[in-house]
């Protein structure tokens, strides 16, 4: 499953010019490394916003030092229920965080 998720990621990396994955999450146990999750990039012009995607839950966050912030309160708003429909999958979690963000940043 977690190359699944990889592959999906690598895909947007390449061919999309508002998301891409900037890093994988790994977790040492037994001398063995797990993916845990993703650290992605949502960008739309100049604007550029951090994501953590937690694999073990499926959750989606934003990661930023301004998080308290309206605007990125109103961002993670538009994540919840992402994180409440597991079973959507992450091509089209994806694909509606774009769309989402896209459609906000549109009108900012």
């Amino acid at each position: 499953n977690e190359n699944f998720d990889y592959k999906y990621l690598q895909k947007y990396n390449h061919d999309n010019k508002h998301f891409s994955i900037m890093n994988i999450i790994f977790n040492k146990t037994n001398e063995k490394y797990k993916i845990i999750g993703y650290d992605c990039i949502y960008q739309y012009e100049n604007i550029h916003i951090k994501l953590e995607y937690d694999l073990l839950n499926r959750t989606w966050r934003i990661y930023n030092q301004q998080s308290n912030s309206e605007q990125y309160q109103y961002l993670n708003i538009l994540l919840e229920d992402l994180n409440y429909s597991q079973n959507i999958s992450l091509d089209q979690q994806i694909q509606i965080i774009i769309k989402r963000f896209n459609n906000y940043f549109h009108g900012y």
